[in-house]
């Protein structure tokens, strides 16, 4: 039987791999081709008015973007507190709040009142004093003068003292703590130049700081070390931020709840011309 001859295969792995080789070269050139015509083309694009504008309009959005970040990471730092809290405790707050709100509504009303009431107290001491100066001219003929001017000098004074409790009145602010807490709270009336504080309602005032100076960290420092060595134990803070102080809040809050006691009823902002702890 007669043996086959093998049959051999190189020659054809040959071919093969010199037309591979070949295709690869004249791809790689085609690559190299249409990417120098791209950057070609990029080039003149940037080139162009339109892609100017483009760029600009990227950067200002960029800039956006990097504000608004901060903006978000500022506002989640400062709502950090509340996104501890439970639904229950925060519905419980927001409710406490809303009371103390109605309360507040309540004494504006009642305040609105009384200023009704005092004016009508004004326009009748005026309508008496115009009666009266009637009267003066009566009896200037029948020499009873200086009787009416001591009425009248009496009468002016009424009404001049009935206006300064009107005035008294409207600056006064009244703080009432709407709490279910046993503890007592401790108000804390914030100015551009320091602090006074009062344990509500009865309490020593202490004051921290002089007008004319600048509340610094070193004040907001001072009155931290005053409620952590406070002889009382159970009180909360309440704070009263005048307008020129509203900026350090973020300040002074860090700094008071170091010493561990509760700002539940936090900030409220006052006028300047309402008259807290006097």
């Amino acid at each position: 039987m007669k043996k086959s001859n093998p049959i051999s295969l190189f020659s054809f792995q040959d071919i093969i791999t010199s037309l591979t080789g070949i295709m690869i070269v004249i791809v790689l050139v085609i690559l190299l081709q249409i990417v120098e015509s791209a950057e070609i083309a990029v080039n003149e694009a940037r080139q162009t008015p339109e892609s100017a504008e483009l760029i600009r309009k990227k950067e200002e959005l960029l800039k956006a973007k990097a504000e608004l970040t901060k903006q978000l990471d500022s506002m989640s730092r400062f709502n950090q507190p509340f996104s501890e809290l439970s639904e229950i405790e925060l519905k419980r707050r927001i409710e406490g709040k809303r009371k103390i709100l109605n309360a507040e509504k309540e004494k504006i009303r009642n305040l609105e009142e009384t200023l009704k009431k005092e004016l009508e107290k004004q326009r009748n001491l005026t309508s008496k004093n115009d009666s009266l100066q009637k009267e003066v001219q009566k009896f200037m003929a029948e020499n009873k003068l200086n009787d009416l001017e001591l009425k009248n000098h009496q009468l002016n004074a009424e009404i001049n003292r009935l206006k300064s409790e009107i005035e008294a009145k409207l600056r006064k602010l009244d703080i009432q703590i709407a709490a279910s807490s046993t503890q007592s709270p401790l108000v804390v009336e914030c100015f551009s130049w320091g602090f006074r504080m009062k344990l509500w309602p009865s309490g020593s005032l202490v004051t921290i700081g002089a007008p004319g100076e600048r509340i610094d960290q070193e004040k907001i420092d001072q009155l931290a070390r005053h409620i952590r060595n406070r002889p009382e134990k159970s009180f909360f803070i309440v704070l009263l931020l005048r307008k020129d102080a509203y900026p350090l809040m973020r300040d002074i809050i860090i700094t008071l709840k170091r010493t561990g006691k509760e700002i539940e009823f936090g900030k409220e902002l006052i006028t300047e011309d309402e008259d807290c702890l006097s």
